[in-house]
């Protein structure tokens, strides 16, 4: 045997022990020797295939497959290489020159699969079964198609079929898969350590560490982790598992080190582009986050949670035009949330404020939006603010805006140094009340700063969610969920204080408020608002809130029928860079 052949066998021996670094060293030693050495290229190409490193081992493999256009293993080793990077057509015209064999139909079969070719799929694994009834790849494909069918019983029926005929570890290990995926986590258990009494294969120990995972064992997942990547050093998957882990038990950097091995064994790795770059986002690391997030995107232009999350640090460094089209482009690939709306309608405000060409900008995209969307209240009403008209339905907006604001409703308040509920508590002065009306109470901060002044309070919003809120305060003793204009319109009962704390802003007709509450004051009862002021009568401001003027409302309530006990000027809240001007008013009939 010469010393280059003994050099070979070594490096293949290296390899299949998964020594691939003194395998490619060996390898790299026959081409010094033999530049086009058929096998030491063959070896190189797969050592690269290990490390997930697909071009290289494409061109490499690619360049055997010229010199020696014969030799089987080679084709079917790029056609591998080229399954892998998506290029379907390609792998499937070199496995076409070998589809004699059941294995290669079997390969053939789950490409087909990939494209969504099920037919075609199906027939090319009956054909490998028809020249080898113990194929178990044909097995495994026909069960993954029937389960993207919704068909458990089916897949279960043809893995089972694999098992009695050919038990392979494989056949365990996609048993163990499906089981786990229909939350069947101690038939999964037992399936994988079938698989792994055949073969220790890092596959498997990671669909170990899966298992536990998904039952709360974070530690023994780790431990399958590990064990994977100890097994396979190029194995991605293993390593962004690890991430995951340590991000559940706290462990911020070992999770950013791994998710960072994950990359640099595979820089395509969509779930540890997304995963790191939500980490580094919420470390403050806004530039390291964007380009994972970009990269995410590039990969899959599809992906919603990379193109929401982009959105947002776009949104963040004040890039509005950009964000707005990245959160449409989430709304049209089917992300329809609350959540989604506010982020548009705030970005498009943003972006409003950006001059006279960002206007434009701001208010082509609320036409597309409404036009795409026309039932959306969200929609209609922020094109009705930035195009300066009346919005027709303001109540669905109000229940839309705070259904979606209620989980970060106060914090945000807060952030914002909103003083409305402060000041109108200030300008109650020491006086308590018998029974308090809360018009618009939210989640029941206005019960809050008045607790131990009323001797019953009645709160009323549209949104349910923020009630749910005031509801666990335990200090209402009713609320109700219904818009003003119609709880005023049906209720009799009257109050000796009724408080409408930063709610004119989501009215477009102040009167029928005033009106309201009128009839619902007991003789000497006071009525307590608030309104954020301008200098016109009103207008709906590209904000999405209805302003008054003081002189304006003024007018209002006298001819309602009040007149006001005191009044001051305030500083709501911050307003972007400025502060939102207002208004306390006292008042009674």
């Amino acid at each position: 045997m010469s010393t280059t052949d003994q050099l070979l066998d070594t490096a293949f021996a290296a390899y299949n022990g998964g020594d691939f670094d003194k395998a490619e060293e060996l390898a790299r030693e026959v081409l010094t020797v033999e530049a086009n050495h058929g096998d030491a290229l063959y070896l190189l190409g797969l050592i690269a295939f290990q490390a997930n490193a697909l071009e290289p081992a494409a061109k490499i493999l690619y360049t055997a497959v010229k010199l020696y256009p014969n030799v089987e293993s080679y084709a079917l080793a790029l056609a591998s290489v080229l399954h892998r990077q998506k290029h379907y057509d390609e792998a499937l015209s070199f496995y076409e020159k070998y589809k004699s064999k059941p294995d290669v139909l079997s390969q053939m079969g789950i490409i087909y699969a990939q494209k969504g070719q099920n037919e075609w799929a199906k027939s090319a694994f009956n054909e490998a079964l028809k020249l080898n009834v113990s194929d178990t790849f044909a097995y495994i494909g026909l069960a993954q198609i029937a389960e993207l069918e919704g068909d458990e019983k089916t897949a279960g029926k043809f893995l089972h079929q694999a098992a009695n005929i050919c038990p392979t570890p494989d056949v365990y290990y996609h048993l163990a898969v499906m089981a786990r995926k229909f939350g069947k986590l101690n038939e999964a258990t037992e399936y994988i350590e079938q698989a792994l009494q055949r073969q220790q294969k890092a596959l498997y120990f990671n669909e170990y560490g899966l298992i536990l995972e998904q039952g709360g064992n974070l530690d023994g997942a780790l431990e399958k982790y590990l064990k994977a990547a100890d097994l396979n050093s190029y194995y991605a998957d293993a390593y962004a598992n690890q991430g995951n882990i340590y991000l559940k038990k706290g462990d911020k950097q070992a999770a950013e080190d791994a998710y960072k091995r994950a990359l640099a064994n595979d820089r395509d790795f969509l779930a540890a582009h997304h995963n790191l770059a939500v980490l580094l986002f919420e470390q403050g690391r806004k530039a390291e986050s964007l380009g994972h997030y970009q990269e995410a995107i590039i990969i899959d232009p599809k992906h919603v949670p990379s193109i929401y999350n982009l959105a947002m640090i776009l949104e963040d460094m004040g890039d509005y035009c950009e964000a707005a089209g990245l959160y449409f482009n989430a709304l049209v690939l089917g992300l329809k949330t609350k959540e989604l709306d506010l982020r548009i309608a705030a970005t498009l405000t943003e972006l409003y404020k950006m001059g006279k060409a960002a206007q434009k900008q701001a208010l082509d995209f609320a036409k597309g939006w409404v036009k795409n969307f026309p039932d959306n209240p969200v929609a209609k009403h922020t094109l009705a603010a930035l195009s300066g008209k009346k919005d027709l339905q303001p109540a669905a907006y109000a229940k839309e805006l705070f259904d979606a604001f209620a989980p970060t409703y106060e914090a945000t308040m807060q952030k914002l140094q909103s003083v409305a509920i402060h000041e109108t508590v200030g300008i109650l002065g020491d006086k308590t009340y018998k029974t308090v009306l809360d018009l618009a109470c939210g989640t029941g901060q206005f019960a809050v700063a008045m607790k131990g002044r009323y001797g019953a309070i009645t709160g009323v919003d549209i949104s349910q969610e923020m009630l749910k809120i005031a509801a666990q305060r335990k200090l209402y003793k009713k609320l109700i969920n219904k818009p003003i204009d119609e709880f005023l319109a049906t209720n009799k009962q009257k109050f000796e204080l009724i408080a409408a704390i930063e709610m004119l802003g989501y009215l477009d007709n102040p009167l029928i408020l005033f009106q309201g509450v009128k009839n619902h004051l007991t003789k000497d009862g006071q009525f307590a608002l608030t309104v954020e002021t301008t200098d016109k009568n009103s207008e709906l401001s590209p904000s999405g809130r209805y302003l008054f003027s003081r002189s304006y409302i003024e007018k209002l309530l006298h001819n309602s029928g009040f007149k006001i006990l005191s009044s001051k000027s305030v500083d709501l809240r911050k307003e972007g860079t400025d502060m939102a001007k207002g208004e306390v008013i006292l008042a009674s009939l």
